[in-house]
């Protein structure tokens, strides 16, 4: 069994829960890898959407917590919202990584690689 483990760099406890599951999953002799899903979208996409979202989430929170609500009432299942298209932009490389290294099993910390991964489950079945 081989498996990917996807966080985001969207603050740390995304990436702590990952980590745990890496670590456990290393200490039975599973072959895994931990990254940072935004990592298919460039280092610098990467970096700019983890300051920017550390920084509106820790600065001015209620803008945080309108941001979160808002993404709760336009995503349903007939419509999605920006944030999950925007996230379908790596698919293809997010994709071809999975498959290119045979992983059987990819878990995710966080609604990002979630989103790409549900695109990809639709898109390539």
């Amino acid at each position: 069994m081989k498996v990917l483990i996807l966080s985001c760099n969207t603050g740390q406890g995304h990436n702590s829960a990952a980590l745990a599951v890496y670590e456990n999953l290393r200490s039975h002799q599973v072959a895994c890898e931990f990254m940072d899903a935004l990592l298919f979208a460039g280092k610098r996409t990467s970096n700019a959407v983890s300051k920017t979202y550390i920084t509106v989430a820790s600065k001015p929170p209620h803008i945080f917590g309108l941001a979160y609500r808002a993404g709760g009432f336009i995503s349903n299942t007939k419509t999605k919202s920006p944030v999950y298209f925007a996230n379908t932009r790596y698919a293809k490389q997010m994709y071809q990584y999975i498959t290119g290294n045979h992983y059987d099993i990819v878990i995710t910390s966080h609604l990002f690689p979630a989103q790409t991964l549900t695109y990809i489950k639709h898109k390539y079945k």
